[in-house]
């Protein structure tokens, strides 16, 4: 029993440190020390800006639609060659755009 549970504590803290090294070593993002779970890279305004809150297993993207769509792809590749998205895939992806309205 003691062993199960151990494991299931070590999961989440091995599933994080795989976000945490994919986002910073692979992505080339910095994560905010004040906030962790928060990765950034670029301004968010311009074509290289990325936004990108974690909280437990759920991974938003913030940025241009081209660097979010690129950003989705390599995780998924990531973390399914790491086994960390089970069969069948559970890999979910919505697209949302938002326009802000100058006038």
């Amino acid at each position: 029993m003691n062993k199960s549970l151990y494991g299931i504590k070590q999961a989440n803290r091995k599933y994080n440190e795989e976000v945490f090294h994919f986002k910073v070593d692979d992505l080339d993002l910095q994560d905010e020390i004040a906030a962790p779970g928060i990765f950034f890279g670029g301004n968010l305004g311009e074509a290289n800006g990325i936004l990108i809150p974690v909280y437990v297993d759920n991974i938003t993207i913030i940025g241009k639609l081209v660097l979010v769509a690129s950003i989705t792809s390599r995780s998924y590749d990531r973390f399914k060659a790491a086994g960390h998205v089970p069969v069948p895939d559970t890999f979910q992806s919505l697209g949302m755009m938002v326009r802000r309205d100058r006038s």
